[in-house]
Formats: structure tokens, C-alpha cells, sequence
């Protein structure tokens, strides 16, 4: 188990929707860790967006468990957001 401390840019996405998933099966965390057959401090570390040890399996897992599908997708990157050039925020500030 890794919990060490990660910038926000760094933290898990995973955590997120864990608690998520669980929160529209709703269902306690308690509820969701005994249709796992885990601890109920398992589920608690999941949605901890500082812990590193999801992986796909533990997502299958709760996708099952929540009667949900898990889809994952390839997506190109978001454009960058048009940056102002510096001389036209001087010229509009005079």
C-alpha cells in the first residue's frame, strides 16, 4: 500500500470514481466492501486519491459489484486554451 503524498496534478483519478460508482449504486462504503469480500478500510483506501494501488482489476471488481460496465477509452488530448499574446493585453490595458 502507497500512500505517500502526491501533488493534486499527481493524485489518482481512480479514488474519484470508486466513490463515485459506489455513491450511485447507493451503496455505503461498508455495503460495497462486503459485496467485494474485502475489509470495509479497503474501500476507504480506494477512494483515498493519495493511494497509488488501484488498478483494473479493483475497477472490474466494482464495476461488478455495482452492476455497472467499466469503459475505458483512448482519447486525443484537449486542446490547449488560446493564450492572449503579451502585446495585445498592453495595448487593451492603456
Amino acid at each position: 500500500m502507497s500512500l505517500r503524498p502526491t501533488p493534486d496534478a499527481a493524485r489518482s483519478p481512480y479514488a474519484a470514481l470508486i466513490s463515485a460508482q459506489r455513491r450511485a449504486a447507493r451503496l455505503t462504503r461498508t455495503e460495497l466492501a462486503a459485496r467485494l469480500g474485502v475489509p470495509t478500510h479497503i474501500v476507504v483506501l480506494w477512494e483515498d486519491p493519495r493511494y497509488e494501488g488501484v488498478d483494473l482489476a479493483i475497477l472490474r471488481r466494482v464495476a461488478r459489484a455495482t452492476a455497472s460496465e467499466l469503459e475505458i477509452a483512448f482519447r486525443p488530448p484537449a486542446a490547449p486554451e488560446p493564450t492572449r499574446p503579451a502585446w495585445k493585453s498592453l495595448l487593451e490595458a492603456s
